[in-house]
């Protein structure tokens, strides 16, 4: 049930959203480094039947100002951060996503889809 690959960029403003079977969820997810782990369910915006399946919601958006959902994550890494660190961990939080998509395989399990305004 896959419809697109990759992020859309350049735009004002975009939402995208992401529909995982939950089982499937749980076994990629598992796949995923334990800082991407802790992105990733942040970004869970709920857990439902979709077409008869339990399932996970994820949901990503940014606004014409550059303000998106990761600026509201409240998530910390485990290994200290160093201040110079910071542009290294920002690019992690903003891989995190692309990086679970890309090893969703099963197509049957999984949509996707992104909306720019």
């Amino acid at each position: 049930m896959k419809i697109k690959q990759d992020f859309v960029t350049n735009s004002s403003s975009s939402s995208f959203i992401l529909i995982v079977e939950k089982n499937y969820f749980e076994e990629i997810l598992a796949t995923q480094k334990p800082f991407s782990q802790k992105v990733i369910r942040a970004l869970v915006v709920k857990e439902e039947k979709v077409f008869g399946k339990d399932s996970v919601i994820i949901e990503e958006w940014s606004d014409p100002s550059g303000n998106s959902n990761y600026d509201y994550l409240d998530i910390e890494r485990e290994e200290k951060v160093e201040e110079d660190e910071e542009d290294d961990l920002s690019d992690s939080i903003h891989d995190a996503l692309p990086e679970f998509q890309e090893a969703l395989k099963d197509e049957t399990k999984y949509f996707s889809h992104n909306i720019d305004h």
